[in-house]
């Protein structure tokens, strides 16, 4: 099997109890379980209303399926047919990496009012006071400008070794 394929998995000794809907197998240290999904997020054109800023969605992330909250970045609404940069906070953490696709849903309904990619998994949730440098991290990625991403990631952290497994975790860049 290889990554995103569904597979069938005979488990010794884990009961049916222990796994359940969106469970992801990968070796230990390779996923670190998050709450806090820094995204770019796609509305479709067709839906009726704008989706504003601390509104709870339904979102889908693989076969996984939980409410998380929009915060958004830049602006306090996205319009139907825009694309902005939000913040997902979950209710329980999760297991992803940057660039997983995602889709989400209103709570009262199902249907998808729209999508994106996760950018990253960040350690803190985002804040307007510390907006200018979270956003000036964001924007490379979005451009899958590789050379500006890993200098502003030295930038995060100075006083540390970092290695290309680490940059490539983090940023999802191979």
């Amino acid at each position: 099997a290889v990554a995103g394929q569904r597979v069938g998995l005979n488990l010794h000794n884990i009961t049916v109890h222990e796994v359940r809907l969106g469970t992801v197998l990968a070796p230990p240290g390779v996923l670190n379980p998050t709450s806090l999904l820094n995204s770019e997020l796609s509305l479709l054109p067709t839906i009726r209303r704008p989706i504003l800023n601390g509104q709870r969605v339904k979102l889908y992330l693989g076969t996984h399926c939980t409410t998380a909250r929009l915060v958004m970045m830049e602006k306090e609404q996205l319009h139907p047919g825009e694309t902005g940069l939000v913040q997902l906070r979950v209710q329980e953490p999760l297991a992803v990496l940057p660039r997983d696709p995602f889709v989400i849903a209103p709570m009262n309904l199902h249907a998808v009012i729209g999508g994106g990619k996760i950018l990253e998994t960040p350690k803190e949730k985002f804040r307007a006071a510390k907006a200018e440098k979270t956003l000036a991290y964001l924007e490379p990625l979005l451009r899958e400008d590789l050379n500006s991403v890993i200098k502003l990631y030295f930038s995060k952290f100075p006083s540390r070794s970092v290695t290309p497994k680490e940059i490539a975790a983090a940023t999802g860049f191979p």
